[in-house]
């Protein structure tokens, strides 16, 4: 096949060598819109005449004209977590996250969710998960559910391991397990505080105290200590003997929701913080106050750095306490509480501030020391990882170098054509525009649209624009004399998004509705339709090799859809291969009178017409024959031989077969032998049809009678049927 391509492409070059003599290679170039990039690749071969540029230049243009005609969904990355709790396993790869009522576990690495846990689909609403949270060994979590059950899991593979009943009197907004795993503190919206036994799951204390809902609730990481801390309503942080339950004392500061609170490696220290703007650190033996550092933010997550890791600035203070808070700004801010002292500011963040005072932009800050990243969770439930000792970056000056008043409306799109010579922009107001890429000077309006213009696109080869429309079409421009040349319908909404494949041969497009759509530019037809979003398609990319198409909608899902074309056209001629193989050894069975192996073979071809051949040929010798036949086939095979029967059914000439064939079935259907999911839908189809051969048979043999009475009264002396 290669070698006659080659020959092929040789032939080409010898037809065209007189008429390139006269013209330039660069002309060419500049005429398809070629790549620099791409001319360069022609550059480096060394071509001595354009013979052989040709020869190469076809070579290429062949090897990624291969058109597309079926995409496959591969990958789907959908909405992981949408407020609530968050965790963070213990060596980095997994995130744990609430999305809605369940607890969603993501693949750092991947980007995926790899496990869900809880209940899903219609079920979900009943027993919807409130809260919940990991071991610190990272081995199991807890959660707490609408039906007041603590479910234990083990996440990693997705397995329910015990449940129990909570006792609170409404739902439970915080777990706490302690670090030797044993024991599990939970705070509910009823004010109590209850102590678990985690190895007989049993409450063994209840705290109270508190006022409203616990917003907060931490062991202390020395279990020799026995102490659990919890903060509600009241602004206040109170502390209890795990041991014989009593209130050891109550840390008060706090002045507003008491959002976080983080325990320094020395067990002495404390540091809490709250939506009144102050971080307090606390010294946890003697329950005082040490500092209180105002930050001029609600702050909704914070923790204390340890000595080992590493920071994006030098410590001045090697006995200092540093914190990282974030909150109502969105952005992250280290502070050494000793000092009272900001040392650090975030200067990249990725979330924007609260709208308004008091307002909620970052939503949990946590840490993980073993690979010295911090994760932030905004409130538009973006989870961002960031690396501690890489949080500087360096500023990039961008200057304008010129401005042009493009449109009347808003611009909803621009490209710039392969060669880097022109800019086309698509507008709201109906028009596409094409401009020079120095000086921004107007080439050119494209006008033809009835509504706005989504999405305008250059041709890889061809001195062509594409555009697309919120009136349902798809217009291909002529960049010469700026004529339509075409339109594509097909399109039942908005066009979105469009993207030439196969060297603009063809084009991907989205829709308002959802819809992907592959056209062929040559024929203006629409080739496949890949329908796997349940709303608008706003983004829309191919990767380099064409391999892959990745489309992201307003249903908060990424699809990664594959190319498939060859697979399916490889499976499609192995499947005719094996058909025509497979009728030259019916025909040479059916020569062979071996009826039931033929029978067989036709069910598993599923040529319905072959098989009532064969069926009729069995009858012929006798229905006993014909019940033999059929107990010698699998439950499967007697199910493709029931549809057929059915198929047949719906002609009266073919009726007799199908019955015989139904009454012989009518015992492995009675014992429940078939159990084919559509044996109900298949057997509902037969009772029309079998309803009016029963009509016309009975008709039959009534008129039979009449013609028998006839011929006797007629001719009495001969009497039939006597």
């Amino acid at each position: 096949m290669a070698s006659v391509a080659y020959t092929l492409v040789e032939e080409m070059a010898n037809i065209m060598d007189e008429f390139l003599l006269s013209i330039k290679i660069p002309t060419i170039v500049n005429t398809c819109l070629i790549k620099p990039s791409i001319w360069k690749v022609f550059e480096t071969k060394a071509l001595k005449n354009y013979k052989n540029f040709v020869s190469y230049f076809c070579k290429f243009m062949m090897s990624s004209n291969k058109l597309k005609e079926a995409f496959e969904v591969e990958t789907k990355y959908g909405a992981f977590y949408m407020g609530g709790n968050i965790e963070w396993s213990a060596d980095g790869d997994y995130i744990l996250c609430q999305k809605i009522g369940v607890v969603s576990v993501v693949n750092v690495n991947k980007g995926s969710v790899s496990v869900s846990l809880g209940e899903t689909g219609p079920d979900q609403d009943e027993d919807t998960i409130n809260t919940f949270t990991l071991f610190p060994d990272s081995e199991f979590i807890v959660s707490h559910h609408k039906s007041g059950l603590f479910k234990l899991w083990d996440w990693k593979a997705g397995k329910l391991k015990k449940m129990w009943k909570s006792i609170h009197n409404g739902p439970v907004a915080k777990i706490a397990i302690s670090s030797d795993g044993l024991s599990m503190s939970s705070g509910g919206s009823d004010s109590n505080v209850r102590m678990w036994d985690l190895q007989h799951h049993a409450c063994t204390h209840s705290f109270k105290g508190i006022q409203g809902v616990v917003s907060v609730l931490a062991f202390h990481p020395d279990t020799k200590k026995q102490l659990l801390f919890a903060a509600g309503d009241d602004t206040k942080i109170h502390v209890w003997n795990t041991q014989n339950g009593r209130e050891e004392r109550v840390l008060s500061g706090h002045f507003s929701k008491i959002t976080s609170i983080s325990f320094h490696d020395d067990g002495i220290h404390l540091v809490s913080s709250g939506r009144d703007k102050v971080l307090i650190l606390w010294n946890i033996t003697k329950g005082t106050a040490i500092r209180t550092v105002p930050v001029f933010e609600g702050i909704e997550g914070a923790f204390i750095l340890p000595k080992c890791c590493d920071l994006p600035f030098p410590r001045e203070n090697s006995d200092g306490i540093y914190v990282a808070a974030a909150g109502e700004k969105g952005i992250v801010k280290i502070w050494e509480m000793r000092e009272a002292r900001q040392v650090y500011i975030q200067k990249n963040s990725l979330v924007s501030s609260a709208k308004e005072e008091g307002g909620l932009a970052i939503t949990h800050l946590l840490y993980n020391p073993i690979i010295n990243c911090i994760v932030i969770a905004s409130v538009d439930h973006n989870i961002i990882i960031h690396s501690m000792n890489t949080f500087q970056y360096e500023e990039v000056t961008i200057n304008v170098t010129h401005t042009e008043l493009a449109h009347e409306k808003d611009i909803n799109s621009i490209a710039v054509s392969p060669n880097d010579r022109f800019i086309a922009t698509g507008s709201q107001d109906k028009t596409a525009k094409l401009w020079t890429a120095e000086g921004l000077q107007l080439l050119g309006v494209l006008r033809g649209h009835r509504r706005g213009v989504w999405c305008v696109r250059f041709s890889p080869i061809d001195q062509v624009l594409l555009t697309t429309s919120a009136d349902c079409t798809l217009k291909f421009w002529s960049l010469t004399d700026l004529n339509c040349l075409k339109t594509l319908e097909g399109h039942e909404s908005s066009v979105l998004k469009a993207e030439f494949l196969s060297r603009g041969m063809q084009l991907i497009s989205s829709g308002g509705d959802g819809l992907l759509k592959l056209w062929s530019v040559k024929t203006s037809e629409c080739i496949a339709t890949l329908d796997e979003h349940d709303s608008r398609v706003w983004a829309l990319t191919v990767n380099a090799k064409e391999s892959h198409i990745i489309s992201g909608g307003s249903d908060s899902l990424l699809v990664v859809w594959r190319d498939v074309t060859e697979e399916k056209l490889t499976k499609a001629a192995e499947e005719k291969e094996e058909l025509a193989l497979g009728i030259q050894r019916l025909a040479n069975l059916l020569k062979a009178d071996k009826l039931t192996a033929a029978l067989k073979l036709a069910l598993r071809l599923e040529r319905p017409f072959q098989v009532l051949k064969i069926i009729d040929g069995i009858i012929k010798k006798g229905k006993e024959g014909l019940v033999s036949t059929i107990q010698e086939l699998k439950p499967h095979e007697k199910e493709s031989l029931l549809r057929c029967a059915v198929t047949w059914n719906t002609n009266s000439r073919n009726s007799q077969a199908a019955q015989l064939i139904m009454y012989t079935l009518l015992d492995d259907i009675g014992t429940e032998q078939l159990q084919s999911s559509d044996l109900g839908s298949s057997l509902e189809a037969m009772i029309p049809y079998t309803e009016r051969h029963f009509k016309r048979l009975t008709q039959l043999i009534q008129d039979l009678h009449i013609l028998e009475y006839t011929i006797n009264r007629m001719k009495p002396h001969t009497q039939i049927g006597h």
